[in-house]
C-alpha cells in the first residue's frame, strides 16, 4: 500500500529519473536472487517480511520506468493473466483433485505438469471473465461505486 501511495505522489516530479529507475529495479532483482540463491544471514529471515523494502523498490522503480519490460509487463495478456491470478490461486487445488482423478494418477510430475498448468490457466481466465469481472460490474453499479483501473 506503502508503494501505491508513493507511486501516485512522486509519479510526476520523477519522470525525469527513467535510468535511475531502471538501474534501481535491476540492481533489486539482482539483490533479491543473490539473497534467494546463496547462503547468507537475512535468508533465514525471509519469511519474516525482511524483503518488504526490497519489493517495494522493485514495484516502485517499474512503475517508474516505461521501458521495454515494462512494456511486456503492461501487454494485454500479461495483465489479463494478473487478473486471474485470484482465480488460479483458488482454483489450484480443485483443478488438481479434478486433473489426478481423471488421469489416474496419485501426485503431478513431469510432463504431467503442463496439461494441468494450462488447464488451471485457462479455467482461471474464465472464471475471471465471466464471474468475477461480472460480479464487479454488478457490485459498481449497483452501489454506484468507482470503477477500478483494470
Amino acid at each position: 500500500m506503502l508503494a501505491g501511495m508513493c507511486i501516485l505522489q512522486y509519479k510526476e516530479s520523477v519522470k525525469k529519473l527513467k535510468k535511475m529507475f531502471r538501474l534501481l529495479y535491476l540492481v533489486g532483482i539482482v539483490i533479491f536472487f543473490i539473497i534467494l540463491g546463496t547462503h547468507n544471514p537475512i535468508k533465514p529471515l525471509i519469511h519474516n517480511g525482511i524483503l518488504s523494502p526490497l519489493y517495494f523498490i522493485i514495484i516502485f522503480s517499474l512503475a517508474m520506468d516505461s521501458s521495454f519490460i515494462t512494456s511486456i509487463l503492461g501487454h494485454k495478456i500479461a495483465i489479463l493473466l494478473g487478473n486471474a491470478s485470484y482465480s488460479m490461486y483458488i482454483l489450484q487445488f480443485p483443478v488438481y483433485i479434478c486433473f489426478t482423478q481423471l488421469i489416474g494418477i496419485g501426485k503431478i510430475a513431469g510432463n504431467n505438469f503442463y496439461p494441468y498448468f494450462i488447464i488451471l490457466i485457462v479455467l482461471s481466465i474464465l472464471c475471471y471473465l465471466f464471474i468475477e469481472k461480472k460480479f464487479r460490474a454488478f457490485f459498481i453499479k449497483k452501489w454506484k461505486l468507482t470503477s477500478p483501473v483494470v
